[in-house]
């Protein structure tokens, strides 16, 4: 069963035996910033987009304070929105010498649903 939000009102058009993809994406993209806001790195993840339209999306954004970092095993240490540190591996060692301690890392994470509707026809055999 796929719960969705009022958003969605084609409901009138779906039939039964019509064949219903959802297709499901996830992304992070991330950036680091001084504490003035000026963006230093920005890596972004490619939101699937083979289909014509996005049904339902959610992004999150999280803003932490660089408190460490360590070129020697390629790790950052930031400090959580709700307190607390979390000591993370980077994907890119090589982007360590280009930030600095104080500098802000800005990670949008997205979530989206994208779903489709081919009606059912005598080439399409049903399967169960």
């Amino acid at each position: 069963m796929l719960y969705v939000t009022p958003e969605v009102t084609r409901f009138d058009d779906i039939k039964v035996g019509d064949f219903v993809t959802t297709e499901y994406t996830e992304t992070v993209a991330v950036h680091v910033q001084t504490q003035d806001g000026e963006t230093r790195i920005q890596t972004s993840g490619d939101l699937d987009k083979a289909k014509e339209s996005v049904d339902a999306m959610e992004q999150v954004q999280v803003v932490s304070d660089i408190l460490a970092i360590d070129t020697t095993l390629g790790n950052v240490t930031l400090k959580q929105p709700h307190g607390g540190e979390l000591t993370l591996p980077v994907e890119y060692p090589e982007n360590l010498n280009n930030v600095s301690v104080g500098d802000q890392v800005v990670m949008t994470y997205t979530k989206a649903v994208v779903i489709s509707i081919d009606n059912q026809s005598e080439e399409m055999p049903v399967t169960r």
